[in-house]
């Protein structure tokens, strides 16, 4: 089994960035409604008084407005598809499986389309909140381990050192720069 982080290692740039902009954009009367509890929040996050979890819930809290979340979701990656690392999907392979951070509603979509498996932040779609950790270094590995036990993992892909978590457990790891892959640095 192959193992992939998402954002800004077969997808780039950061889907979650891209669709608050995508929602914007459509839906700025919506996402201005949030916006001072996002201000609030981002403050308080870079006190160290909010975590990710809380910020990711308060950007996400527009979709209790939003009528068909799942027909919004289906046209961002309509519009961003392209976003896509074309390395990808040279070694794609039926039991892919994509373990992220962002939330689960908007990468449910390019996962049905493409048949990788998907492990995500957990998050509500009617109010953008989030169940459980946010899904992110050691969580990662306590998600993939609950779903999928001692499955060995051939190779790990990620753009980030702050997934070393997950790059112990596989075989072989790999950093991700645009598609320029190099080894895991050892520890």
């Amino acid at each position: 089994m192959n193992v992939y982080d998402f954002d800004k290692t077969i997808f780039y740039p950061d889907s979650t960035f891209l669709f608050i902009m995508y929602c914007w954009r459509h839906h700025p009367l919506k996402m201005l409604k949030h916006f001072p509890a996002v201000v609030i929040v981002s403050i308080k996050k870079l006190l160290h008084k909010a975590t990710i979890k809380d910020l990711k819930e308060k950007l996400l809290a527009f979709l209790k407005d939003v009528d068909d979340v799942d027909a919004l979701v289906k046209r961002f990656w309509d519009d961003n598809w392209d976003h896509f690392e074309p390395w990808y999907f040279k070694q794609q392979q039926p039991d892919d499986l994509i373990i992220s951070a962002s939330p689960d509603i908007t990468l449910k979509e390019p996962a049905r389309r493409l048949g990788f498996a998907l492990i995500a932040t957990t998050t509500d779609p009617a109010t953008g909140k989030i169940y459980g950790a946010n899904n992110n270094r050691d969580a990662k590995v306590a998600r993939y381990r609950a779903e999928y036990g001692d499955t060995p993992i051939e190779n790990f892909y990620s753009d980030s050192l702050k997934d070393t978590p997950m790059a112990r457990l596989a075989k072989h790891a790999w950093l991700v720069d645009r598609g320029r892959m190099t080894p895991w640095p050892e520890d």
